[in-house]
């Protein structure tokens, strides 16, 4: 099932990038498919261990080897953390270009600015926030290691009168439950593993977004709902995800 502007809703890639400031580390990319919408909305770890191999935890479809769909019979969404806002003045033009040289490059002079008691620290403090946080800016950290972009969240503040960004990260985390046995570093199962949730264990859901989303995300939309999304025209994957992470954090927390 797709949004409008040929956005895929599922088996498509999962970006997960390193905490910026105090990280020493590059940006890691994790892509497991055709870019779109993430498929895990919650920016969970890259490989979960459910027990499979162990005869504990729920077993997935296709017998011992297969990493899922895992039965989601017990699942449940979690409370919905509504987006912070669009365009909350909390960063400047430098404080975003410095952010995404932080992020992507490990520049620790740029990232320095971002930590707590400098000058920058409620530019970061607003583009980065934690899953526990009553509300959620443009990335997302379950972890304090790692992050992911909140996509449900831009979403409800393009067309905040709709209830999909609620219903997307439902959806993802079915998918996220149904498919946490998969290694996500290996493309062809997790991503087979979400196409084929969709159409059992986490149909349910999926057809609610196709409810919510759309029906909602046309050409009426509006240039902002781009700032959701990476542009698949970028082929470089790290300049795509650079620019991904500037448009969004740029949409949430700039001018």
């Amino acid at each position: 099932m797709r949004l409008m502007k040929g956005i895929a809703i599922a088996g498509v890639s999962s970006l997960v990038v390193a905490m910026s400031y105090g990280c020493s580390s590059t940006t890691t990319i994790v892509d497991n498919g055709d870019t779109g919408i993430p498929p895990q909305g919650d920016g969970g770890p890259i490989k979960k261990d459910t027990g499979i191999g162990n005869d504990t935890g729920p077993q997935p479809e296709g017998g011992p080897g297969v990493c899922g769909p895992l039965d989601t019979t017990s699942y449940m969404p979690r409370a919905y953390s509504p987006p912070s806002g669009a365009h909350q003045k909390k960063c400047t033009t430098l404080n975003l270009t410095d952010y995404v040289s932080c992020i992507t490059k490990a520049d620790k002079t740029k990232c320095a600015q971002f930590t707590m008691g400098m000058a920058a620290a409620a530019c970061g403090s607003c583009i980065e926030t934690q899953a526990t946080d009553a509300t959620w800016g443009p990335l997302v950290s379950p972890d304090g290691k790692s992050l992911s972009f909140n996509v449900p969240g831009c979403l409800d503040l393009v067309v905040p009168a709709t209830k999909c960004g609620k219903s997307l990260d439902a959806s993802y985390g079915c998918q996220d439950a149904s498919c946490s046995a998969c290694d996500t570093t290996t493309t062809p199962n997790f991503s087979a593993c979400v196409t084929s949730s969709l159409k059992k264990q986490c149909k349910t859901f999926g057809d609610i977004v196709t409810t919510e989303c759309a029906k909602q995300f046309g050409d009426s939309a509006g240039p902002d709902i781009n700032n959701c999304f990476p542009d698949n025209s970028i082929a470089d994957a790290a300049k795509q995800q650079a620019d991904w992470i500037g448009r969004i954090a740029t949409y949430f927390c700039g001018p």
